[in-house]
């Protein structure tokens, strides 16, 4: 059994891949060029994959996210995903937040509020603990980047 980290403690890393990208109408190049998007908005869903590496979680890590353009431009993300440690525990993760566009350049930066659960004896201290995660997506290379930490 680990102890629950301390508020502020980095518990993982992410370095992920984007693995695949599902359109519902309207591609993720419309939604993120800054053009006007359709009255409805923008859905895109985003498969990743990739690692933790650490410091506390170490393993493999994949997700969706279920991605949502507003109108107004604002983008939200929906993310359900498992960590599976590197000793065969899998954590279901769930995190939601949004993405900001920067200026004329293919990086957003993220912030996300992340909840964590397993019944994995050794990592229960997960359930219930509050996790910020923030980071950048890299949109030219395809790449994601995660540290999270207990809130």
């Amino acid at each position: 059994m680990h102890d629950k980290p301390e508020s502020g403690t980095v518990i993982y890393e992410c370095t992920l891949d984007i693995t695949g990208l599902t359109d519902f109408g309207v591609g993720l190049d419309l939604a993120l060029d800054g053009g006007s998007s359709p009255p409805e908005g923008i859905r895109i869903d985003v498969s990743v994959a990739g690692t933790s590496n650490g410091p506390v979680l170490k393993g493999q890590v994949s997700a969706i996210d279920y991605l949502y353009v507003r109108p107004d431009g604002r983008i939200t993300i929906h993310v359900h995903g498992v960590i599976t440690t590197d000793d065969g525990a899998r954590l279901s993760l769930f995190a939601d937040g949004v993405l900001s566009r920067r200026l004329n350049t293919p990086i957003l930066d993220l912030r996300e509020n992340v909840t964590l659960f397993t019944s994995a004896p050794k990592y229960t201290w997960v359930n219930g603990m509050q996790v910020w995660g923030e980071g950048t997506v890299d949109l030219a290379n395809q790449k994601l980047f995660i540290k999270a930490r207990v809130a």
